[in-house]
């Protein structure tokens, strides 16, 4: 694959000790950065993640830290007052509901509120009546 990254630099923003890893796949990277605070990018020329994590300065750690704040909110907001979930789904699930979610054309939060409607909330789907309509002809 031509546009395949050959590293991820990742950059903790929680003030430890040795902040900056270089990792040779996603699945490292993602383990890595799993509920810890950080920047990280792929590049496919592992000096050009060393560049990158070396030009990582104390003002653009601050403005990332701004900017997730700010995407957070915004994601919150969207909710109108749900409550946002994260979670990992294994590899085979996510492929299913992605192609499920084309298919019906729907977004993720539009499919698990329907979900949970009608399976934990016993709800019919609020169309339900007007597709049920006899029709004229």
């Amino acid at each position: 694959m031509a546009g395949k990254n050959k590293v991820y630099a990742i950059h903790f923003t929680d003030g430890r000790k040795d902040p900056d890893v270089l990792v040779a796949t996603w699945e490292e990277c993602s383990e890595y950065i799993k509920g810890a605070p950080n920047m990280y990018k792929g590049f496919k020329d592992p000096k050009d993640a060393e560049d990158w994590l070396a030009g990582i300065t104390e003002d653009k750690e601050k403005q990332h830290k701004e900017n997730v704040a700010k995407h957070r909110s915004s994601v919150t907001d969207k909710a109108q007052n749900g409550k946002t979930y994260t979670f990992t789904l294994p590899k085979d699930c996510a492929k299913a509901l992605d192609e499920e979610l084309k298919i019906m054309n729907i977004s993720l939060g539009e499919y698990m509120a329907d979900l949970i409607r009608t399976d934990l909330l016993g709800k019919e789907d609020e169309d339900t009546e007007e597709d049920d309509e006899e029709l004229p002809f």
